[in-house]
């Protein structure tokens, strides 16, 4: 049983439909069909093109690729005009020229994203005098009240955040806009995506199904390695010791949405770390190593041309057959877990058979094993009840 995986519509040049994995027009391929899938336009930029996502009726996409168009190519930064801006939007189009190189771009991307869809239908045409706390908070509790997401109200402050106190440190806004804004708290009674993991037995299985090394080798770095899909994708030869049983993540592939070409960058937070491998791990990438002739220095899993990274969504694309095929899917044919849920899956299964807090912290690559702790506290639950244990019998 296949996976449904979702697909990119071409509707005319420069505006495309980005059907999501559970929408229908995944499953016909059908063209023209009725859903309320993001579009994605096409938007020229200095050395190429970006894409960047909306929501809304194909009207107002190709209204709002028109205005997108009708302010030219985004440029490098130090070349911005002189002058204070006049709007939100002008700060915010400065802001994200100015931080391009200090900031990574899918965090650029992302607050370009969440500003655009909630943000700048408000507060996006006001005057920088106009921009209180009074005009602010009125905004957040109206979007609170809308229905947004935890995840998209999360993302949504921290790109209005961001550019107003960019604002106060250049001097054109007050200090302390965005301090009173506060996020909603996060539903309880739903399925965080830490808690979709796959067990050992599942692993197996997943495993079993699959009848080439180079897909199990990949899935073993995230299932087992804990390797984020960048760093699977950036990953060399020179980087795994076979002998040693040990990776070096020492690097990652950034490829935003819609993006090309992807770009070489350092891991996340920086931070370089050692991953110990089993040696069942080692022997099947001694298997894939073998199979390629590849050189010392070559990426382990390439693209199609051999000497290039493969595409972002590869890995994604490859567990959707696999999992379809191993009969691990839901109810409505998708997938019990996505390729980063492998991660999850490594963290959870050595959390559960007793490695230390502090050890899977460094393997997962974390600044600090709080980190780890408050992500899979759900993994204590239960347990506590030993603490009550002490006490009996007094």
């Amino acid at each position: 049983m296949a996976t449904r995986r979702g697909w990119r519509e071409r509707i005319e040049p420069g505006l495309y439909r980005e059907h999501r994995v559970k929408c229908p027009r995944s499953a016909d391929r059908r063209p023209n069909g009725r859903c309320d899938c993001p579009w994605l336009l096409a938007i020229s930029a200095t050395g190429g093109s970006r894409f960047t996502t909306y929501d809304g009726t194909v009207t107002q996409a190709r209204a709002e690729r028109r205005r997108l168009l009708a302010q030219g190519p985004i440029r490098p930064a130090g070349t911005e005009t002189a002058g204070a801006p006049e709007t939100l939007t002008d700060l915010m189009r400065r802001y994200l020229t100015t931080s391009r190189g200090n900031l990574e771009d899918h965090t650029l991307t992302t607050h370009d994203r969440h500003y655009r869809l909630r943000i700048a239908p408000t507060l996006g045409p006001l005057a920088m005098h106009a921009l209180t706390n009074e005009r602010i908070a009125t905004w957040w509790a109206a979007l609170l009240r809308s229905g947004v997401t935890h995840r998209q109200a999360i993302g949504t402050l921290a790109a209005a955040r961001a550019v107003l106190k960019a604002g106060a440190a250049w001097g054109y806004l007050p200090e302390g806009l965005a301090d009173r804004l506060r996020a909603p708290a996060k539903v309880s009674h739903t399925t965080e995506a830490t808690e979709r993991v796959l067990t050992l037995d599942q692993l197996r299985t997943l495993y079993a199904a699959t009848n080439s090394v180079r897909v199990e080798t990949m899935l073993r770095a995230a299932a087992e390695g804990a390797l984020r899909r960048g760093e699977v994708i950036a990953l060399r030869w020179s980087d795994i010791d076979l002998d040693a049983r040990v990776i070096h993540v020492r690097r990652s592939v950034s490829q935003p949405a819609g993006q090309l070409p992807a770009k070489e960058k350092s891991t996340k937070g920086r931070r370089r770390r050692r991953v110990p491998i089993s040696t069942t791990f080692a022997d099947r990438l001694r298997t894939w190593q073998a199979s390629t002739d590849a050189p010392r220095d070559g990426l382990v899993w390439p693209g199609k041309t051999g000497d290039t990274w493969m595409d972002a969504m590869t890995p994604t694309q490859a567990l959707g057959r696999l999992l379809g095929r191993a009969g691990l899917v839901d109810d409505q044919g998708n997938g019990l877990v996505t390729y980063h849920q492998l991660r999850h899956t490594a963290a959870s299964l050595m959390l559960t058979h007793g490695l230390p807090l502090l050890v899977v912290s460094r393997i997962l690559g974390h600044a600090n094993p709080r980190i780890t702790s408050d992500t899979y506290a759900h993994l204590v639950d239960g347990t506590d009840a030993a603490a009550a244990d002490v006490f009996e019998g007094i």
